[in-house]
């Protein structure tokens, strides 16, 4: 099994060095895109600001033609794609088709190619990655570079990259240094491939191993057959004392210890941090191994197919460490640096040749140097054999922190959300990847000491599989002379430990676990095809081309065989199961068959000799003979790992059983009863199932005796003879007829005296018998329509119904109910008045019963009590029931009241009678005269009177107005002497405390005034003395009091 990660130093990096802020345009609507790539300059340069004055040469523009519809000031503007905007803001003085150059704005974030669009016309620019020294003007003592002394720029170079399709890896497309990346040169290109093998603009740069891009690095390409092709700068034979030397010129020196630096420093170029990392931001130089596995990976065996391949590889040859010169003509070959260690001042390389191969030599040459991407990649086999393994992302924090100090590491989804610090897709703790998904892709967010975004840095996650291994194998030696030692073919073990046909799978065996699991040579087992040893266990490790391995153990067993022979017989089969499996019996011989061939005979001689053109074709699905025979089939075993084992012949015999035989009867059964069930068979068991389909029965019997049925019912048997075979299953059915619905009435209503007709509405073919109780077993009558005897009183019947199967239905109740004789009821008057008007008699009665009067009318001509005859003719009970009613016809009368004609001073009664004290309902009208009030009493209609009674109710004046208008200027009693019924005496006037102001006579006034003066206007109150007559000619002497208003 491989280690938990396998830390491949293949650092799978996106790395951004830098980040700025995205710019926006705005749009309008005046002017139309017609075509937006009419041409393009400058290169954009990831994480340099655009508008860094430094980068003025190569500013970024995208020529668009568009057709102006509205004139002006307005911006014509791009998305924002990778930091970068393209707009122009601007008057637009004319109409019509116009070239419009738009300038770019930002900060690239990311190296690669990107799609901008504009109203919908979309254009693409690559972003390009800085050489590591980009920015950085030459350092003191490059003057012989001559290209503007200190303060010249020798570095800036912009590159391309390409991910290798084989290996996934990503590389930059040119060497460091070449002409097609350098800005400014006559042949920038940073987008161009090589065309030759000899092409002066791809060969770029020789480094010596291990030292910066201080310019010693740098090489004037002028001829392809090889002459005038000599370094920029000059050669010192000084050696370094540190590493960096201060100056431009390469370093030559003599003899085996060829390294330019005094004493050796191995870790100058090691991973992205190395001191002097010549690669660009998140690139290194790579392994010897990389490079190998690109070759293989790619089948690069010549330098010819290096440049034929995505590389690109040419052929600059390099610079003699001792001499400083060109080696070879150009396209001789290729040799690059890795950043591999051989020994204390030497180096690994890579050749391309006439043939490809890996090399080490003194770190005092100078070669070509190719980037790749610095990138993490981390690898698992999947244990679990389910496709997924989990990676411990904090752990991977560690080592990231470890190559990056003082910075801090974080996991996302995807490089965005990395970048944006986006919370809710933040991972951590145990990441999952699955082997289906490879690469498994997540980004680390590298931060430095304030937070600040520094890197998006890609990690794949491989899973691979697992080799599936079988159970552990034995391999035999057999032996009959009692030997210790066995000799075993290991080999012969591999097709039993699992499947290769594929030729992926490496099986080598081992003395010990421990040997085997560490994979080492130490305790392999040199000759696994004739392997001497004891018997035992070896171990094999099974292992495939990703280096993932299981190990199993082998048996090593010196002895005979571990079967004998045997002859098991008595095999029950039944007959319809003659066909079948002969392997799944051979676990009663052995509990190791995949240690043996095995093959099946239909006779012992072929078994014998083991002729297998005639063993058995198909012994999974064998075909043995009808019932009632028997049949023998033999068996050869044969080891598959053995030496010196010979054969064991066994047997099985089969007895073919007939299956029983079994039927049933019809059976039927009343509805709400259960039925007993049987069946004829010969079987010696009886299993009943309720579905067809059940394989637990619900009973096992000779008869089976249902539930209470409800309808008809199906029920499943089979019988099982005494071998256990079974036999198919069949229906048993229980017809339940059920009864079809019938009428009848509830209640039935007769006369008393009479009796009653019952009667059943029932389907043809029943019958319906009648019952005098619920529980009665006396049938009364069999009928559907039975006549009771007469009856006076409510009785009840029971009806049952019984179809032709006999079945009888529950029992309905049908009650005889007795009529009511009804007594005519009738709502007309019986007191008229004489020769009043009288309706006619109703021929209906108010109960409804019709009938006739006798005398036929009401007569009012004479007064008496007289008396009518009803004569009911409904037809029902009370046919000719005869009602007496008697009517009176009576004089008018006179209402009398106990009241008096007259009343004064509110004396007479509060409330007034309805009726006269003769018995004569009416009602009264009263009519006002000033104080004076008229009370009559009208009889009402239907009253036989005749008059009306009246009397008078006599007030006082409630107030006056001595104003001398001639209108009720003075306030006086005396007009009530017109009336009969009353005689003032004397009137005494006071004001509101008491005092007696006026005393007047009986036909006295007062004016208002007290001793000649007016008095004021307010209430003012008084008491009168008088006599009342009444109509029997008596009188009573009365007061009264009461109170009016002065009005002024």
């Amino acid at each position: 099994m491989k280690p938990l990660y396998l830390y491949i130093l293949l650092f799978y990096i996106h790395i951004f060095c830098a980040a700025g802020s995205p710019v926006t345009g705005t749009a309008f609507s005046q002017f139309t895109v017609v075509n937006c790539q009419v041409s393009q300059a400058g290169y954009p340069v990831k994480g340099i600001s655009i508008s860094d004055p430094d980068e003025a040469d190569i500013f970024p523009t995208q020529t668009l033609q568009v057709n102006v519809t509205q004139t002006g000031s307005y911006t014509i503007s791009t998305n924002t794609v990778n930091g970068i905007t393209f707009s122009k803001s601007g008057s637009f003085t004319q109409t019509g088709l116009q070239n419009v150059t738009l300038h770019a704005a930002g900060m690239p974030l990311n190296y690669g190619t990107f799609s901008y669009a504009v109203q919908g016309c979309e254009f693409e620019r690559t972003t390009y990655i800085p050489d590591r020294r980009y920015k950085d003007s030459t350092q003191q003592g490059e003057d012989s570079l001559g290209n503007g002394g200190s303060t010249a720029r020798h570095h800036r170079f912009l590159y391309r990259v390409f991910e290798s399709g084989n290996t996934e890896e990503e590389w930059l497309q040119t060497n460091l240094g070449s002409n097609y990346n350098k800005v400014g040169h006559p042949d920038f290109n940073p987008d161009a491939e090589p065309q030759s093998i000899t092409d002066l603009n791809a060969f770029g740069s020789l480094y010596q191993w291990g030292r910066y891009s201080d310019g010693h690095e740098l090489m004037n390409w002028v001829s392809e057959a090889g002459t005038g092709n000599v370094a920029v700068n000059q050669t010192t034979a000084t050696k370094s004392v540190t590493d960096t030397p201060g100056h431009n010129d390469m370093i030559i020196t003599q003899g085996s210890q060829g390294d330019w630096r005094e004493v050796s420093n191995s870790a100058l170029w090691q991973g992205e941090g190395g001191a002097n990392n010549p690669c660009p931001c998140g690139f290194r130089v790579p392994l010897q191994s990389e490079f190998t596995l690109e070759s293989d990976a790619n089948n690069l065996q010549t330098l010819n197919d290096a440049f034929a391949s995505q590389f690109r590889v040419v052929g600059p040859s390099a610079r003699n460490y001792s001499t400083g010169l060109v080696e070879s003509p150009p396209g001789y070959q290729s040799v690059y640096w890795t950043s591999a260690i051989a020994s204390i001042n030497s180096s690994n390389d890579f050749h391309f040749q006439n043939t490809v191969y890996e090399h080490n030599t003194t770190r005092g040459f100078a070669f070509s140097v190719r980037c790749i991407m610095m990138s993490y990649k981390f690898e698992r086999c999947d244990e679990g054999y389910d496709g997924q393994e989990s990676f411990n992302l904090d752990e991977i924090a560690t080592q990231i922190v470890a190559d990056y100090p003082g910075h801090s590491v974080s996991f996302y989804d995807t490089f965005e959300n990395a970048r944006l610090e986006n919370s809710s897709n933040l991972l951590s703790g145990s990441y999952v990847a699955y082997a289906n998904q490879n690469p498994n892709i997540l980004f680390a967010r590298l931060e430095d000491a304030n937070g600040n975004f520094v890197n998006g840095i890609k990690i794949k996650f491989y899973v691979y599989e697992t080799p599936a291994v079988a159970q552990a194998p034995t391999l035999f030696y057999c032996t009959t002379i009692g030997s210790s030692i066995g000799l075993f073919n290991l080999n012969e073990a591999d097709g039993l430990l699992t499947d290769d046909e594929a030729g992926e799978i490496f099986i080598r065996y081992y003395s010990t676990e421990a040997a085997a699991q560490a994979g080492e040579a130490a305790g392999l087992i040199s000759n696994p095809g004739g392997y001497t040893g004891a018997a035992g266990t070896v171990y094999a490790r099974i292992e495939n081309l990703n280096g993932c391995f299981v190990l199993q153990q082998v048996h090593l067993v010196i002895s005979a065989m571990d079967i004998t022979p045997q002859h098991i017989n008595g095999i029950d089969i039944c007959g319809t199961e003659n066909t079948v499996d002969l392997a799944s019996y051979i676990d009663q011989f052995t509990t190791t068959p995949q240690n043996y061939s095995i093959y099946y005979y239909t006779n012992q001689a072929d078994a014998t000799a083991n002729n297998t053109a005639n063993a058995v074709a198909e012994p999974q699905a064998y075909s043995l003979p009808s019932s009632g025979q028997t049949h023998t089939v033999w068996i050869n075993f044969s080891l598959n790992s053995g030496i010196n084992c010979g054969n064991v012949i066994s047997s099985l015999t089969f007895t073919i059983n007939a299956l029983p035989q079994i039927s049933a009867a019809a059976f039927t059964a009343c509805p709400g009863e259960n039925a007993t069930l049987s069946v004829t068979t010969n079987g010696s068991v009886v299993n009943w199932y309720a579905n067809e389909a059940d394989t637990t029965p619900m009973y096992t019997g000779a008869t089976f005796a249902t539930p209470q049925l409800g309808e008809t019912t199906s029920y499943w048997a089979e019988a099982v003879s005494a071998a256990g075979c079974k036999s198919d299953k069949i229906e048993v059915t229980v017809t339940v007829a059920p009864f079809e619905a019938f009428a009848y009435t509830e209640n039935v209503a007769v006369c008393s005296g009479t009796a009653a007709v019952l009667e059943v509405v029932a389907q043809p073919g029943y019958t319906v018998n009648w019952y005098e109780t619920e529980t009665s077993h006396v049938i009364l009558y069999s009928g559907t329509v039975f006549e009771t005897p007469a009856l006076t009183a409510p009785a009840s019947y029971w009806a049952e119904l019984v179809n032709a199967t006999g079945c009888a239905s529950g029992r309905v109740v049908v009650n005889v109910l007795i009529k009511e004789v009804l007594v005519p009821v009738f709502t007309f008057g019986t007191v008229y008045c004489l020769n009043d008007y009288a309706p006619a008699l109703p021929a209906t009665s108010g109960n409804g019963l019709s009938g006739t009067w006798s005398p036929a009318s009401i007569n009012t001509s004479s007064p008496g009590i007289y008396t009518y005859v009803f004569t009911s003719n409904s037809g029902d009970c009370d046919n000719g029931l005869q009602t007496e009613i008697e009517i009176e016809v009576t004089q008018p009368v006179v209402p009398q009241f106990d009241l008096a004609t007259e009343y004064f001073f509110g004396e007479e009664p509060s409330a007034l009678p309805d009726v006269s004290v003769n018995g004569i309902q009416g009602y009264w009208v009263s009519s006002f005269t000033n104080t004076v009030t008229q009370h009559t009493f009208y009889p009402n209609d239907d009253e036989c009177a005749t008059g009306v009674f009246a009397f008078t109710s006599v007030g006082y004046p409630s107030f006056f107005t001595p104003n001398g208008d001639g209108n009720s200027d003075y306030w006086s009693l005396a007009f009530l002497n017109a009336y009969d019924a009353i005689r003032i005496k004397q009137v005494y006037i006071y004001d509101r405390f008491g005092k007696l102001l006026v005393s007047l006579p009986q036909n006295g006034r007062w004016d208002g005034t007290y001793k000649g003066k007016m008095l004021p206007a307010t209430d003012y109150w008084f008491m009168v003395e008088y006599l009342h007559y009444l109509s029997n000619g008596t009188r009573t002497e009365k007061t009264a009091k009461g109170h009016f208003s002065l009005i002024r």
